[in-house]
């Protein structure tokens, strides 16, 4: 009885080894790298990154038309005339290394005027954040800011008739101030209001 008790031992012993060697083996097949890759089907489109535009871009919309610098793409574009306050809205961003996006309100202009517009009224009394912008290019009735700290920004206020714009040109990282206000100058020489 003593050796078979031995014999279970040993075999259950044995046992145990050739288990915990085939599960630590096929952790290490499962850890391990592969190589070779799996092909299914074709893609609908191609997925490679778009050309950045070399052209300027051109912008049409009911209430103006513009132009942006070269490498700028637009994101969104919506102009909803049935709206309160907003009638177009438009969102493009640099594809180049400048790293800049550029966004135009066109809305109804407040009887307040400029003053009654909440982001009007943040820029020209939060002296900590912003400071009053004056560039040449500046349209006669416009009001301009830059951002005092953070990220570089700068954004541009003009009435016309009922409605007014609001274009912002800003960066999170990259651009400099003078690039910014290259951008924001170009879209103002080509700026043409709807009649």
């Amino acid at each position: 009885m003593r050796r078979r008790l031995i014999w279970w031992l040993v075999g259950g012993g044995l046992l145990l080894v050739v288990v915990l060697a085939v599960g630590l083996s096929t952790q290490r097949w499962m850890n391990g790298s592969s190589t070779g890759s799996v092909h299914m089907g074709t893609p609908l489109a191609d997925q490679s990154a778009p050309a950045t535009p070399t052209q300027p871009r051109s912008v049409q919309t009911q209430y103006f038309t513009t132009t942006l610098p070269a490498g700028f793409s637009i994101k969104r574009q919506a102009e909803t005339p049935a709206a309160d306050q907003f009638l177009a809205q438009l969102v493009a961003s640099s594809t180049s290394t400048q790293d800049q996006q550029c966004a135009v309100t066109i809305g109804r202009l407040p009887a307040g005027g400029l003053q009654a517009l909440g982001d009007y009224h943040l820029r020209a009394t939060d002296a900590a954040a912003y400071q009053a912008y004056a560039p040449a290019y500046l349209p006669s009735g416009a009001s301009a800011f830059r951002t005092a700290s953070g990220p570089l920004s700068i954004t541009v206020f003009w009435p016309h008739g009922s409605v007014y714009s609001e274009l912002a040109v800003s960066t999170d990282t990259q651009a400099s101030l003078q690039q910014l206000d290259s951008t924001v100058a170009t879209a103002i020489a080509a700026w043409k209001w709807a009649e």
